[in-house]
């Protein structure tokens, strides 16, 4: 593939395989997690699945405002904090750590909604099918590992492991979100070389402190 034999590309790539897997960790790791949490299994359950709402919402409204990438690298620390906080609630404090665990649900599946439309903006048009199919692809070895996760907090005294597993994973994930470029108000790359402008174009602007 031309994507691979690119040296500008292939960070970039190699960057997206890494969200794509930590989000969909995070983000159905949370949502197998509702049953270790306190409280009615079916009401967690709820709540996880009508949080998902005001997520996207706020993607959809601010990713056209303030750009993809600082909205997808946010929407990930809000997650990867929000999990790590529930980490540390004492069992004593159940309505915390079931707003934390909300709060990382609405943060990764923001993350989620924006990642699909993020990373076909930055390939170009002779791979992209390619790219976004690996993408998903590698998202399911995420998925893959979530129920497992989860299934480290079923007993009272680890309901943190999953939470701090999920949480540290979408901080240092996420963190490769910085690589990426800025695709707000540019033009669909058709080519490779489309693609590596988009991308060294991006980075002139940043060493010379332009917007």
């Amino acid at each position: 593939m031309d994507i691979v034999k690119s040296k500008t590309l292939l960070p970039i790539l190699l960057a997206n395989y890494i969200n794509w897997a930590v989000i969909t960790l995070c983000y159905y790791g949370l949502t197998m997690n509702s049953v270790n949490l306190a409280g009615d299994i079916f009401v967690n359950t709820l709540l996880g699945v009508l949080i998902e709402a005001p997520g996207y919402l706020i993607a959809m409204l601010t990713m056209d405002k303030f750009g993809r990438k600082p909205i997808l690298v946010l929407c990930q620390l809000v997650a990867g904090s929000a999990c790590i906080g529930a980490g540390f609630v004492p069992p004593t404090m159940p309505v915390a750590m079931n707003v934390l665990s909300c709060l990382g649900k609405m943060g990764s599946s923001a993350a989620f909604s924006l990642i699909y439309l993020y990373s076909a903006e930055m390939f170009p048009t002779a791979v992209r099918n390619t790219a976004l199919g690996t993408c998903s692809m590698v998202a399911r070895m995420g998925g893959f590992m979530a129920p497992f996760i989860a299934s480290l907090g079923s007993s009272a005294d680890s309901t943190y492991v999953p939470f701090l597993i999920f949480g540290i994973s979408t901080l240092l994930g996420g963190s490769t979100a910085i690589l990426l470029p800025e695709t707000l108000g540019t033009q669909l790359p058709v080519t490779i070389e489309d693609a590596e402008k988009l991308i060294t174009d991006k980075s002139d602007k940043k060493a010379f402190g332009c917007c």
